[in-house]
């Protein structure tokens, strides 16, 4: 079995105790799932360089390194397909964002259907399984979780 690395990026931008969801569609992974402000770190690319770049390519913020602080790392497990041929390893990094005055809008419609505002303590059910759970231990302060292993 081979073992892929990966890097994420999560976005937890509080809007008054809020946070931005987005519905996703057509992405060929998890689609119909609520998901935070996401994505992959690129090649070449910090993880703080990565959170900026996806942050306004799927919701139109404007970030800067001084607007966002690292507040989680979840080091999650994932099987690439049922046969488990592959697996990947994603080191996540959720990043924190307050007292925005601009409103995210859902920059990319073809991933994505909606863009709407979720309590942190109050996510709807079909949220990404490990967005939810680092979410959860983010809640109880905990800067590490693992999730999948």
């Amino acid at each position: 079995m081979k073992v892929k690395q990966n890097r994420a990026v999560c976005l937890i931008a509080d809007y008054d105790g809020k946070i931005p969801m987005l519905f996703r569609k057509n992405t060929g992974f998890m689609d119909e799932y609520w998901s935070l402000i996401a994505g992959r770190v690129e090649k070449n690319e910090s993880i703080m360089e990565a959170m900026i770049r996806e942050t306004k390519e799927e919701s139109g913020l404007r970030l800067l390194a001084s607007d966002l602080e690292l507040i989680h790392i979840c080091n999650r497990l994932q099987k690439y397909n049922k046969e488990e041929i592959y697996k990947f390893n994603w080191i996540d990094a959720y990043f924190y964002t307050k007292n925005l005055s601009q409103e995210p809008i859902n920059n990319e419609p073809d991933k994505h259907s909606e863009i709407k505002m979720f309590a942190m303590d109050n996510l709807p059910e079909n949220t990404l399984p490990y967005v939810k759970f680092a979410i959860k231990a983010y809640l109880k302060n905990k800067i590490y979780s693992e999730y999948g292993f």
